[in-house]
């Protein structure tokens, strides 16, 4: 059962933020080192001025007060985690935002009440996104926009970048050998939940047989927020894989 949080009004009119233009993956005073590689890349970003947006797997708020502070008028951010949650109303809350702490599986949205929906990392290891997609689906208006934004399975063929192989081969070959190989892997360091890697086609065909019809599909490379000690890219390879789409009926 879905956990509404929303904070109390604070002023007459909305404040903007030094930080209201920062792009998106690069850091700012109140980004966490975690949170900063799970950005949507800037050029992804839809047009929120006058929308209403979702955000499944909100993790600290960003996307949400990044879409408040570019013209949306209301945003709900859901997340399963109760420390996210917390979080998120610490660092990025407003009296535009609601955060519900709630399974992505089972969010209690009602139907049709948001035009745009943001879906950021959230599905990378999550074991049902068919039901995900189709909750947000449900939540989304006739003509409604889907940004989803996962991994890039050049990444996840073999693992998280941290859990590739024993010695960290991220060659071509080792990436190709098990690209069609969509069993789990090894989890992330400091994480319980194994990788679950899918296929472009995988991903893309989920989006589709939950009612979407895809209107664009981009591919992003790192930037430099998105590396740390821990986590190396492969060079010149892409990090993140865009889904774009609109809901029809």
């Amino acid at each position: 059962m879905s956990t509404p949080v929303k904070p109390a009004r604070t002023g007459g009119k909305r404040t903007r933020t030094k930080n209201a233009k920062t792009a998106a993956g690069q850091a700012d005073n109140i980004t966490t080192p975690e949170t900063i590689r799970l950005h949507l890349p800037e050029p992804a970003m839809p047009d929120f001025c006058g929308k209403r947006v979702l955000d499944m797997g909100c993790r600290d708020g960003w996307h949400c007060r990044y879409a408040i502070e570019h013209g949306a008028i209301a945003c709900t951010g859901i997340d399963a985690s109760e420390p996210h949650i917390r979080q998120a109303l610490r660092h990025n809350a407003s009296f535009w935002t609601e955060y519900r702490c709630a399974p992505l599986e089972n969010p209690g949205l009602k139907p049709q009440t948001c035009d745009i929906a943001l879906c950021a990392y959230a599905l990378d290891e999550h074991p049902d996104p068919q039901t995900v997609l189709a909750h947000i689906h449900r939540s989304l208006i006739p003509g409604g926009t889907l940004v989803l934004c996962a991994r890039h399975p050049l990444h996840t063929a073999t693992g998280t970048p941290d859990t590739a192989t024993d010695n960290n081969d991220t060659s071509a070959a080792t990436l190709f050998a098990r690209y069609f190989d969509e069993s789990e892997r090894a989890p992330a360091k400091g994480k319980p939940a194994p990788c679950r890697h899918r296929t472009t086609a995988t991903l893309v065909n989920r989006v589709i047989t939950a009612g979407f019809t895809l209107t664009g599909l981009s591919e992003h490379a790192p930037v430099p927020a998105h590396t740390d000690d821990t986590q190396t890219p492969v060079p010149a390879s892409p990090a993140a894989l865009v889904i774009t789409a609109k809901r029809t009926g």
